[in-house]
Formats: C-alpha cells, sequence, structure tokens
C-alpha cells in the first residue's frame, strides 16, 4: 500500500494522539518514584516491593517492545494503539484498586504491555502519515519533545498528588490522559498498511522477548544480590544463550520479527547503537547523580529533583531545534554536534567531589539534555527512514527496545563501577571518585555515537531520499 496525501487538520490529530499516547507511557515511567515510601507503607513488601513496583513494568515493556512492533505491521498501527491504550487504562485503573502488593505489581505488568504496543505504534503512524520530509522531520521533534515532558512533569505531578490525595489517585491519573489519546486517536488517526497474511515468527518473538527479561531481571538482580552469585549469572548467561538462538531463528525463516538484513545499511546499524549508548550514558548517569545528591550531599529530595529537572527541560526544548536542522541539513549535523555536546557534559561531571557545590552542576545537565534533545529526532528519522514503509513497526519497536537495553546496561554498568570506587571519609562512604569515572565512560560512548554518525550518517539529502524509498518500496494497492 502507498501512502496517501493527507491533509493538515488529519496531521494535527494524528501528532497530537501519538504525542499524548507517548505522554502516557512515560508518566508510567516517571510518576511512581515519588509514590513509592506510600505504596509501602500501606501495601506492604519492603524494598523489594518497591523495587518491583518498578520493575515490573520496564521488565514486561522492553520484553513485548518488538511484539507491539509485529502487532502493528501485521494488523495495522492505528487499531494496535487503540488496544494498547485499553490495556494501559485498564491496568491503570486495576492497579489504583489494588488490594495486595502482589496484585498491584501484577497490573503494573498489564500496564506495561500495553505501554509496548503503544510505543511504536504512535512512531509508525507519524512516518505514515508525514510523507514529506520536512513535515515528518519537525512532527518526529514534537513528538521527542513530549518524551522529555512527560518525564519532567511526572515525579512533580506524583509528588504533589500522592503528598494531597494519596498513591492510589496516582494510578486513576492516568487515566483521563489514556482516554484522550484515544479519543483524539479515533476520530483523527489514518490506519497504515497492514500484513495480515503475513506469518507470524512466533519462535523467533518468543526467544527474543524471553532473552530481554533474562537480561532485564538478571541485570537488576546483579544490583541486588551481585554480579558474580549464581542466579544473576544463570540469568546473564540464559540471556545470552537465547539471543544466539533468536539469531539462529531469524536468518531461517521467511517473515523474521527482525529483520537483520536491515542492518547490513551502516546508518540503521548506528542509528539503534546509537540509542543505545546515549541512553547508556545519560539517564543512568542522572540516577547515581541525584542519588548522591541527596545521600551524601545532603539536598533535600525536591532541592534534587528540581536540578535533575533541569535534564528533560532541555531534552524537550532541544528535541524541536534538532528537527527543524533534521528538515534543513539532513541527520548528520545534529546527531553529531548533539552527541558532542552530551559528551562535554558528561565529561564535565568528573568535577564532583566533596567539595564542590551541589548547585554548580547545573549547566552539565544542562548539556547533557540539550545534546539527546538535538540527536534523537536524527536517529530516529534515519532508523525507520531505513526500511519500508510497511516495516515502520519493527523499526520503531527495535529502536525502543534498544534503548529501554541501553538504560537497563547503564544502570548495572555504572552502577558497578560507581560500587566498586567507593572509598571511606570521616562522613561516610563517598561515591565522587565513582562517579567520575563513571562520567568517563559515560562521555567515551557519546563520542562513539558521535564519531559513528559522522562516518555513517548521510548528510544533507539523506531524509528526502529515504522517505522517497519508503514509499515507493510500499508498493500499490
Amino acid at each position: 500500500m502507498q501512502a496517501q496525501p493527507t491533509d493538515v487538520r488529519q496531521q494535527r490529530l494524528t501528532l497530537a494522539a501519538a504525542s499524548i499516547s507517548l505522554i502516557l507511557v512515560m508518566l508510567n515511567v516517571s510518576m511512581i518514584n515519588p509514590i513509592l515510601p506510600a505504596l509501602r507503607a500501606d501495601l506492604g513488601g519492603g524494598a523489594l516491593g518497591q523495587q518491583w513496583a518498578v520493575n515490573a513494568y520496564n521488565l514486561v515493556f522492553a520484553s513485548a517492545l518488538l511484539l507491539g512492533g509485529l502487532l502493528g505491521d501485521r494488523y495495522g498501527h492505528r487499531r494496535v494503539l487503540l488496544g494498547g491504550l485499553t490495556i494501559s487504562i485498564g491496568g491503570a485503573l486495576a492497579a489504583a484498586a489494588a488490594p495486595t502488593i502482589g496484585t498491584m505489581l501484577a497490573f503494573r505488568a498489564v500496564q506495561g504491555f500495553g505501554a509496548a504496543l503503544v510505543q511504536p505504534a504512535t512512531l509508525a503512524v507519524i512516518t505514515y502519515t508525514f510523507v514529506d520530509p520536512r513535515a515528518r522531520a519537525k512532527a518526529l521533534g514534537l513528538w521527542g519533545a513530549v518524551s522529555g515532558l512527560g518525564i519532567a512533569i511526572g515525579p512533580v505531578a506524583g509528588g504533589v498528588l500522592v503528598d494531597s490525595l494519596g498513591w492510589r489517585i496516582v494510578f486513576l491519573a492516568m487515566v483521563p490522559v489514556g482516554l484522550l489519546a484515544m479519543l483524539i486517536s479515533a476520530i483523527g488517526v489514518r490506519e497504515t498498511p497492514s500484513r495480515a497474511d503475513q506469518r507470524v515468527d512466533w519462535a523467533g518473538l518468543t526467544l527474543i522477548a524471553l532473552a530481554l527479561a533474562a537480561l532485564s531481571l538478571g541485570l537488576s538482580e546483579g544490583q541486588r544480590l551481585g554480579f558474580d552469585a549464581l542466579q544473576t549469572l544463570v540469568l546473564l548467561g540464559g540471556a545470552v544463550g537465547l539471543f544466539a538462538a533468536f539469531l539462529l531463528v531469524e536468518v531461517r525463516v521467511a517473515a523474521p520479527i527482525v529483520d537483520l538484513r536491515a542492518f547490513r545499511n551502516p546508518a540503521f546499524t548506528i542509528a539503534n547503537m546509537g540509542g543505545l549508548l546515549a541512553f547508556f550514558a545519560t539517564f543512568p548517569l542522572l540516577v547515581f547523580t541525584g542519588i548522591y545528591l541527596q545521600q551524601e550531599r545532603g539536598l533535600g529530595a525536591t532541592q534534587a529533583g528540581l536540578l535533575i529537572l533541569l535534564f528533560p527541560v532541555a531534552f524537550a526544548t532541544a528535541s524541536p531545534i534538532g528537527a527543524r536542522i533534521l528538515a534543513r541539513f539532513g541527520p548528520r549535523l545534529p546527531v553529531v554536534v548533539g552527541m558532542l555536546i552530551s559528551a562535554i557534559g558528561a565529561g564535565s561531571l568528573i568535577r564532583i567531589s566533596i567539595d564542590i557545590v551541589p548547585s554548580a552542576l547545573w549547566w552539565s545537565i544542562i548539556l547533557l539534555g540539550t545534546g539527546v534533545g538535538l540527536s534523537m529526532s536524527s536517529l530516529t528519522s534515519v532508523a525507520v527512514g531505513s526500511v519500508g514503509l510497511e516495516r515502520t513497526g519493527m523499526a520503531a519497536s527495535l529502536l525502543g527496545a534498544m534503548r529501554q537495553i541501553g538504560t537497563t546496561l547503564g544502570i548495572a554498568v555504572l552502577g558497578t563501577v560507581i560500587s566498586l570506587s567507593t572509598f571511606a571519609t570521616a562522613a561516610g562512604l563517598s561515591t565522587s571518585v565513582g562517579l567520575q569515572r563513571a562520567a568517563v565512560i559515560a562521555a567515551t560512548a557519546l563520542l562513539l555515537v558521535a564519531v559513528g554518525a559522522y562516518r555513517w550518517i548521510g548528510g544533507l539529502r539523506q531524509p528526502a531520499v529515504q522517505v522517497e524509498r519508503v514509499v515507493g518500496s510500499a508498493g500499490t494497492d
């Protein structure tokens, strides 16, 4: 099926539906942290219950992302978007009414499954609706900006709600957001091409879902039990074995869930690896910096939160700017410049010490967010523009999975570096040296993305060429 012209009203409605849906996905992540103490006090579960209130969502989300893309490619992304929103709303309502910690965790997993259907669908409907390369670039910039907005407002809104009305209202607050997204999607989003006659790669889907689940769980248990613990080693070894089996299946089946041939395109490879390394370097570094500011420098949760809040604000501000640069100059420039800016921000965190004034870190955090914001639209555009229109779900879900894996790996790797570098002071244990080393690792990862983008991502003409090829490859009705 070939993409048909769309009017401006439909484009706006599609962008609004995709953006609000993505905000819901981000709120599911960012609004949960402020309610954890209240959740523990009301339902019990201890520290492990708090940890799994976060992990249950993230684990299912990461494991099911490729399924979301597959279902969208097979049945149409508008249909899958509406289904994912329905599941997310149902999970939020059930979590709000949960009588025990176990049932609440189960419904957090339901929310994660709904989000895994929603996120790739939002990107796919934008890609299909915005055919003009400049219009698509601007749309992707706004789509990327709202993810930063969702991350930014979540902790603040969650904190206010839980302090005034309790933790259950935080889940209920997600319902009107989801209903609004469903209404706009039903009215204004056009269905994408479907491939209902295509055979489903159930073996590949099962293997990659289990591999991602084992990896996420293994890294989480490594943080809790140590990476030399038997349980951790079994999970991580199982993840490697499952991933190897997945690759063997994918090169043999006629309709693989991940088209490995796409990785022959260096731009597609660097877009996915760039997403992984960017999220590996930035979000985990912020998490550990926030912990350091509160536990070792005496900042309150509000003070530390406001400082860390500079990252998503800078991200959301820079995303539309990066999209404009993409539309005018192509994807190489915003990725290279953005990654260099983020690398400077990460590298400047080597100034962290027991003597530094915490407020002096503000510009480092702004640089981190600005650089990632500038580059994300271009990395997304290259990833989805490197495959046929009928495979945008695969590309979108794979990119989302790579970013999720990057965050999980970053927390594990940087957390281990910080833990091994902790030393004793007169005031207690300090992680400042570990944070300095983590900053160097993060800056190096971001520089690698900049070098790879300069070498393998095209310049001025690439977006237009990609869109023409993508539309043409979809065939005709």
